[in-house]
Order: C-alpha cells, then structure tokens, then sequence
C-alpha cells in the first residue's frame, strides 16, 4: 500500500467512538430485570442518554454506571408516583 491510498483510507474512515462501544458494555451491565421492564426507556430517552453520559464523561465503569442509573430510575419513578398521590 502507498502512501497515497493510506492516506485516503485515514481520511475516508470514520473515527471510532468510544462512547458508543461503552454505551454497549452498558447494556449489557444491566439486571436481566431492570432492562426487561425499562427497554423503552433505556433505548429511546433522552434523560436516560444524559445521564449515561456523564458517567461516561465521570469515567465510571459500566457497572456503575448501571448500578446508578438503575437507582436513579428508581427513584425518579418513586418521586414521579408520590407527586402524584
């Protein structure tokens, strides 16, 4: 290969992220419970999206992480309910 047609394959290659192969080791680090019930909610919210971001950006592992995110949704479900009582 010359330089030419390496240089093209760096400049024609999309960079990898590394936030996406983390969010993928984060679906994988959930309890079989927590993802059956909170699919929608894991797959398709923005809140959900933020927040695994920011353990991203916290460099917390991907077990932690879910461990967090599984209380928080807890718990955000918890003060949802109570609110509306």
């Amino acid at each position: 290969m010359n330089w030419k047609e390496s240089l093209d394959r760096w400049l024609t290659t999309e960079p990898e992220n590394p936030f996406e192969h983390w969010v993928d080791h984060l679906y994988e680090a959930y309890t079989d419970d927590f993802f059956d019930r909170n699919e929608l909610f894991v797959l398709n919210s923005t809140l959900h999206d933020k927040w695994a971001y920011k353990l991203f950006s916290s460099e917390k592992t991907t077990t932690e992480s879910a461990k967090i995110i599984e209380r928080a949704l807890y718990i955000y479900y918890k003060s949802v309910c109570d609110t509306l009582k």
